[in-house]
């Protein structure tokens, strides 16, 4: 059984106001699963950055960035399968919300 989520991260857009750009995550969205591992491996901006640049993902893990084989069905042990790259499946960009009360609307 799912337990679905949204990451997201607050920045600031090409007119210079405020966004949260976030993307869904399926598996593990409760404070012990997604954000657990958010706040235990996901304090660097950049690597957050890098995480909803991959767009919808199946389920989170410490690491981004396979290295070695890696997909959907034999996934690399602690590293998140993404919908897009790793199941081939169609691109669905980063939802973006112009506050957080909009952000947590949706």
């Amino acid at each position: 059984m799912a337990t679905p989520s949204r990451i997201g991260i607050e920045t600031t857009n090409a007119s210079g106001n405020k966004v949260i750009k976030s993307i869904y995550c399926h598996f593990d969205g409760y404070p012990s699963g997604v954000g657990k591992t958010l706040m235990e491996n996901y304090q660097d901006r950049e690597k957050v950055e890098a995480l909803i640049s991959l767009g919808d993902i199946s389920f989170l893990m410490e690491e981004i960035i396979p290295t070695g084989p890696h997909s959907f069905a034999s996934p690399q042990p602690g590293v998140t399968v993404a919908y897009h790259r790793d199941r081939g499946e169609g691109f669905i960009p980063q939802q973006i919300n112009t506050s957080v009360s909009e952000f947590f609307r949706n």
